[in-house]
């Protein structure tokens, strides 16, 4: 709705629109989803000036999307190795990110070819080897002034990437496309019931638009 009074407004093409997405496969961004989620990430994309921010806990993973992303056209598509949670103890920001993800990329050098690729996760991810960040730190500095869509399908984790954006939620007032997971919430200790109450506490309305082997959520702020 906040995309198309801009293009009501003849505005749309005036103002830069952010797209995040912490994903445990890049798939999600649209390039291989279902149903209503793809038809809405592909109607987004569509919209050239219109550029992504996608996590994955999988060095291979971010080599593919970066690799397959490339003729997108000149920082479309930025992508960032590392889980999303609710609690940095470093606090680390978007900059050292970015570097640590280059570094890395030049280290291990993954080609992201198929078969290569896997999905990561914080439950998967027990020994803590893949980086953790939290929403507030990463996009403290770029998140004011323009629309964002928050996409999140994290197999559970839902809460957690939510709580780790408390503040980009309350300030800059996101819609969400949340796939929530009822069936691998428990596995963080957590419910569907905590989901929707923390989306009430901070005043987002939402609706089921689809429901396959997860539940997806369009949230928008009230």
């Amino acid at each position: 709705e906040a995309f198309e009074d801009l293009r009501r407004k003849k505005l749309r093409n005036k103002v830069p629109i952010y797209f995040v997405t912490p994903e445990p496969y890049i798939g999600h961004m649209g390039l291989a989803g279902v149903g209503k989620s793809r038809r809405l990430m592909e109607d987004e994309f569509a919209e050239h000036s219109i550029k992504a921010i996608a996590f994955d806990g999988d060095l291979a993973c971010v080599a593919s999307t970066l690799r397959l992303c490339a003729h997108a056209g000149p920082d479309r598509v930025k992508a960032i190795w590392g889980c999303l949670t609710d609690v940095d103890p470093n606090s680390i920001g978007w900059a050292e990110a970015e570097a640590q993800t280059d570094l890395e990329l030049a280290r291990k050098k993954p080609s992201g070819a198929p078969g290569t690729t896997q999905m990561v996760t914080l439950v998967i991810d027990q020994s803590g080897t893949v980086p953790r960040y939290t929403l507030d730190n990463l996009l403290g500095e770029r998140s004011s002034g323009q629309p964002i869509l928050l996409k999140c399908d994290v197999e559970g984790a839902e809460l957690l990437v939510l709580r780790g954006a408390r503040r980009l939620l309350t300030t800059a007032r996101p819609q969400l496309l949340l796939s929530v997971h009822p069936q691998y919430v428990g596995q963080y200790g957590h419910t569907v019931d905590e989901v929707a109450g923390f989306l009430r506490e901070l005043r987002y309305e939402w609706k089921i638009i689809a429901v396959d082997h997860e539940q997806h959520w369009l949230a928008r702020p009230v």
